[in-house]
């Protein structure tokens, strides 16, 4: 069986002829940024006071939903977000960083006792629950 592809080149080539503008799969018009603006939308969707110096993946998806997008997006979301100096300080610790994580010993009821001695008498407390007797 024979599977025609469209070279990648099909959609510019129907929107030069027809000047219908092509629309992706999400049905979202997005908008081919000129190089000199794309380093500002990046750092307005990775940075400003909603952005959350989030990862690249975000930081893209973020672009795409503002609609817009061009050739190198991904590559440049990423370069951005390893450059980033507050994403480098804060990022996530990696598992070889992190603390070990120490089981909390669970105590019943009566479980732990302590013993006074008062004068000639035997005092006993139960510690979680200062019943005494």
């Amino acid at each position: 069986m024979l599977v025609e592809v469209a070279p990648w080149y099909a959609h510019i080539a129907n929107y030069l002829v027809t000047g219908e503008v092509p629309i992706l799969c999400d049905q979202i018009i997005r908008k081919c940024v000129p190089e000199e603006e794309q380093q500002g939308i990046l750092s307005h969707c990775h940075e400003n006071a909603c952005g959350g110096h989030f990862a690249s993946q975000k930081t893209t998806m973020r672009v795409l939903q503002s609609g817009f997008c061009w050739p190198s997006l991904f590559k440049d979301a990423h370069t951005m977000c390893k450059s980033c100096d507050r994403c480098q300080r804060l990022g996530k610790l990696t598992r070889r960083n992190m603390m070990p994580l120490n089981p909390i010993l669970i105590v019943d009821l009566f479980y732990v006792w302590g013993i006074d001695f008062m004068d000639h008498s035997l005092c006993l407390l139960a510690t979680l629950t200062s019943w005494w007797e």
